[in-house]
C-alpha cells in the first residue's frame, strides 16, 4: 500500500469536473458567426455524475474454407453513449430544468411540438439543430489538490433524452436528479497534467 501512496497516485472516481454547455450557435458556426452567441452553462458543482467515454469496434467472424477455423476481424470503431446526470436546485440560477428548457426555446422547440396541432416545419428544424453541435461537454480529471490531470472533450455530441427527475414519491427524501443521454461522435483525450497548473481558467477556453 506505501508504494502506491508514496510513489504514483491513482485516479479517483470523485475527482473530476464536469462541463456542460448548450449553445444557441452551432459549433461549426461559432468562429464564423457575428451574432451573439448565447451560451447556457451549467456550473461543475451541479453535476452529480458522468459516464465516462466508451470505445468499442463492431466485429465479424468468417469461416475458413479450407479448414474448420474460424477468424474474428475488427470493422468499424463506436463509441457508447454517456449519461449525465445533474443535481436539480430550486435557486433560479442554478435551476437546471429551467436552463435546459430555456435552451431548447432558444433553439425554437416548444413544449407543444409533439401534439397534432403543432407547428411540424418548426419543431423538425429545432429537432435537427440538436445534431449540430449545439452542445458541448468536457470532463477534467483532477489530483488531490485540484490540478487537472487530463481532460476528455467530447465531439459531436448529440443531446437524445432529457429526464426531467423520474417518479416521484412521498416515501422518498431523495435529491431530484436531471438525467441527460447524449450520442457521441469521438472524445479527444489530452493529457495535461503539470505541477503547478490550477483548476480551469475559463479564459481559456475549450482549447488546451
Amino acid at each position: 500500500m506505501s508504494f502506491w501512496t508514496n510513489k504514483l497516485e491513482i485516479k479517483r472516481s470523485y475527482r473530476w469536473l464536469a462541463y456542460v454547455t448548450f449553445r444557441t450557435v452551432s459549433a461549426a458556426d461559432l468562429e464564423s458567426s457575428d451574432d451573439v452567441i448565447d451560451d447556457f452553462s451549467l456550473p461543475p458543482f451541479l453535476v452529480h455524475s458522468f459516464t465516462k467515454p466508451s470505445l468499442g469496434w463492431k466485429t465479424e467472424e468468417f469461416q475458413d474454407n479450407m479448414s474448420p477455423a474460424k477468424f474474428v476481424i475488427a470493422n468499424d470503431a463506436q463509441w457508447a453513449p454517456i449519461t449525465i446526470n445533474l443535481f436539480d436546485v430550486a435557486e433560479e440560477n442554478f435551476n437546471a430544468s429551467k436552463t435546459i428548457f430555456e435552451w431548447l426555446g432558444k433553439l425554437g422547440f416548444k413544449s407543444n411540438s409533439t401534439t397534432a396541432n403543432a407547428n411540424w416545419v418548426d419543431a423538425l428544424e429545432a429537432i435537427q439543430k440538436l445534431s449540430k453541435g449545439y452542445t458541448g461537454i468536457i470532463l477534467d480529471h483532477i489530483d488531490a489538490n485540484g490540478k487537472i490531470i487530463e481532460t476528455w472533450d467530447m465531439e459531436g455530441s448529440v443531446l437524445k433524452a432529457i429526464d426531467y427527475g423520474g417518479e416521484l414519491s412521498y416515501d422518498s427524501d431523495d435529491k431530484l436528479l436531471i438525467k441527460l443521454g447524449f450520442e457521441i461522435s469521438g472524445a479527444k483525450y489530452s493529457y495535461i497534467y503539470e505541477e503547478n497548473r490550477p483548476f480551469r481558467d475559463d479564459s481559456e477556453g475549450d482549447d488546451f
